[in-house]
């Protein structure tokens, strides 16, 4: 097992149309856990809530949303933690990859990291959001998917 390869992650994640949100092109905020009104009553307030009530203020269990699952089946691609993936971060990674399969640089200070994360408002869970980080720190919305080689 391994982290997926930014590019094998935003597959996964849009699908072969291209797609917004792992279920289609409009936000649904009952299929993602971000902050909502969950969070809020929990005490978080930092950015501003939805009126959404996705039914957990933190991290959820894997699969709890109705019909989030991805076009392949993986669930929570979008909001609950930030996911880290293979690649060292670029600022000019769609423009310097090829169309096909492309890999990220092969040596960096940050890894990439998608999703989006319970603690972000919608705009912040959208698949195409990419921040890079630091891999050393620590925080409550990151996580990662493995990838499984056959």
């Amino acid at each position: 097992m391994r982290l997926p390869t930014e590019a094998e992650w935003e597959y996964a994640a849009r699908g072969p149309n291209g797609s917004k949100y792992p279920w289609g092109n409009t936000w649904d905020g009952l299929r993602v856990n971000h902050n909502d009104v969950s969070l809020k009553n929990a005490g978080f307030t930092q950015w501003g809530c939805t009126t959404d009530n996705d039914g957990f203020a933190y991290t959820a269990p894997v699969g709890s949303y109705k019909n989030n699952a991805s076009w392949c089946g993986a669930f929570d691609m979008a909001g609950n933690v930030w996911e880290w993936v293979k690649d060292y971060f670029s600022d000019n990674y769609y423009a310097e990859s090829p169309t096909s399969d492309p890999q990220g640089p092969t040596t960096g200070r940050m890894r990439v990291k998608r999703g989006g994360s319970w603690d972000l408002p919608p705009n912040d869970c959208r698949l195409a959001i990419r921040p890079g980080s630091e891999p050393d720190g620590r925080h409550a919305g990151h996580g990662f998917r493995a990838a499984l080689d056959y």
